[in-house]
């Protein structure tokens, strides 16, 4: 008799093997019956189930019933963001805001073969930080709702971003790809120059900006290894963006330099080709860093939050421009994770904590004078 804790890791492996299949273009393997229930969990909590049940679809296979019931509300969810991403647009626009969307709704229909593929919970707008408190006051003069009230806690640490509301919808909307101020200062991305790149693009048969595929694979990259690294749809996201490049490799080597994200990239680059299918075109940096992190994916593989085992995440999340500086963050990181029990990389653990009211309106001042001053 398979002992449960077995059984689970049978059915992360599994899963492993049928992404790493996919990307491939290779025959999903079959799902053995008495596996079904914990592989189906592990996918859907992987965040992966509506790809897999697409994938099984169009392979002819038998597509196990949780996976199938996945898709219709990744669609529903999908066709209802697009809805008020409609709205945000009207609004943004007619307020002569410099914005665009990334993220959830543009990967999903850039980067799939249908948006329904792929699930995502909110939608990331980016505004101009010197079109920002414009933005912000049409939205909220509009269809918004502000959620993250805490003016002197987002004062003091000098967020990057700020979580409204439309409906049930909920939109982070950043003036900045990094929330913490200490990240924004050792990569010394200047976001202006996302806009720069932008582009237009239909999304759901309506005109939106986005990211350009360059920017979009830098994000997802950023992203993903600030975030600890230990997802697999994160490394499928990574996979298919870096996949999808039809600019030169010295294109993209030229734009990370001019982001500071040449390690960072380097390191997602590696952790997706030790799970996935092939290598993205990447020129990976030479710094013992991403010889330590391709050691450290021997020990921490995807998903294994699912098994509660090792993650890896203060690691991966350390990474920043350089050995050196990674090393240090990485020390900060343990640090923290000794003394609170939290590798988050967040620095407020329970984000709830900003939507309590707090401050004043010299707090919330202060914050958006901040953040015009980036423009």
């Amino acid at each position: 008799m398979t002992s449960p804790a077995r059984s689970k890791r049978a059915a992360r492996d599994l899963l492993l093997e049928t992404m790493r299949a996919g990307t491939a273009g290779q025959q999903l393997p079959e799902v053995p019956s008495a596996l079904e229930p914990n592989f189906v969990e592990c996918t859907l909590r992987s965040g992966l189930g509506s790809v897999i049940a697409h994938t099984m679809h169009a392979q002819g296979s038998s597509v196990p019933a949780g996976l199938a019931e996945s898709i219709r509300p990744v669609a529903a969810n999908h066709l209802l963001h697009l809805a008020v991403l409609n709205l945000v647009r009207n609004v943004l626009t007619t307020a002569d805001v410099r914005w665009l969307v990334f993220k959830g709704p543009a990967v999903a229909e850039a980067l799939y073969e249908v948006p329904s593929a792929r699930a995502y919970s909110d939608i990331d707008i980016l505004i101009h930080p010197a079109d920002f408190e414009r933005g912000l006051e049409a939205l909220l003069d509009g269809p918004a709702r502000l959620i993250d009230q805490n003016w002197s806690l987002i004062s003091e640490r000098d967020q990057g971003e700020i979580t409204l509301a439309v409906g049930s919808t909920v939109i982070d909307l950043h003036w900045h790809f990094f929330s913490s101020a200490a990240t924004r200062t050792t990569f010394a991305l200047d976001i202006r120059r996302t806009f720069d790149h932008a582009i237009s693009t239909k999304l759901g048969g309506v005109e939106m900006t986005t990211l350009d595929p360059i920017d979009t694979m830098i994000f997802l990259a950023t992203h993903a290894i600030l975030s600890g690294g230990h997802r697999l749809k994160w490394m499928y996201d990574f996979h298919r963006a870096a996949n999808a490049l039809e600019a030169s490799r010295a294109e993209v080597d030229h734009r990370m330099r001019e982001h500071n994200v040449e390690l960072i990239v380097s390191v997602m680059a590696s952790r997706t080709a030790a799970f996935l299918d092939g290598d993205a075109p990447i020129t990976h940096v030479h710094q013992p860093w991403l010889a330590l992190s391709r050691l450290a994916c021997k020990a921490a593989p995807p998903e294994s939050e699912y098994l509660n085992a090792y993650t890896g995440r203060a690691l991966f999340s350390a990474t920043r421009t350089t050995t050196t500086n990674s090393a240090a963050q990485f020390m900060r990181n343990a640090f923290r994770l000794v003394r609170t029990g939290s590798n988050r990389r967040s620095h407020v653990v329970d984000r709830s904590i900003l939507h309590l009211p707090g401050g004043t309106e010299a707090d919330r001042r202060r914050w958006l004078d901040m953040v015009a001053s980036h423009g």
